[in-house]
């Protein structure tokens, strides 16, 4: 297989005593990315990964490129969906979850969903949404819900690329 003479993506595997120092730099009731691996926030599964691996969905940097992301193989079956699941740096009530489309101009999702687990069950946090309008940039949601959450499920309906996933609580 051939390979790149420059990187892709940004390969990052944070100590814990990096993660701690990172997590310092932040006073109480400041936001901060709770679905960052900067942070400690880990990849829980992904149900497809075929041009490349979901964790980079969570890295602390600007997505490089198109394959600095999330992009699954298209399906044309009705009704497919395709999901990643993040365990958040730590169970939090969350103010704001973006998603990060930047280099996915032709090949976003259509629509998107995200759900949060609250210790007992998934509760839905941002409804069945069309983003496609946002093919290029991001696309931002404010969360309402009171419950604490411990890990986010976002749905791409029917499939497509996403290069980031944030998901902001206060300390």
């Amino acid at each position: 297989i051939p390979h790149t003479k420059k990187p892709l993506n940004i390969t990052y595997k944070p100590t814990a005593e990096e993660v701690k120092k990172n997590l310092s730099r932040y006073k109480t009731g400041e936001e901060i990315d709770v679905a960052n691996l900067a942070f400690g926030a880990t990849m829980v599964r992904a149900s497809n990964e075929h041009y490349g691996p979901a964790i980079q969905v969570i890295s602390p940097f600007r997505p490089m490129n198109m394959f600095d992301g999330l992009e699954s193989a298209r399906s044309r079956k009705p009704g497919h969906s395709e999901e990643v699941v993040i365990r958040l740096a730590k169970p939090s009530q969350l103010t704001k979850v973006e998603m990060d489309f930047s280099y996915f101009v032709n090949n976003n999702p259509l629509y998107v969903s995200v759900e949060g687990f609250n210790g007992k069950e998934w509760v839905n946090l941002v409804k069945k949404t069309k983003v496609k309008a946002f093919a290029g940039n991001g696309k931002a949601f404010t969360i309402l819900s009171p419950e604490i959450i411990s890990e986010l499920r976002a749905v791409t309906y029917p499939d497509g690329g996403m290069n980031r996933l944030r998901a902001y609580a206060k300390v």
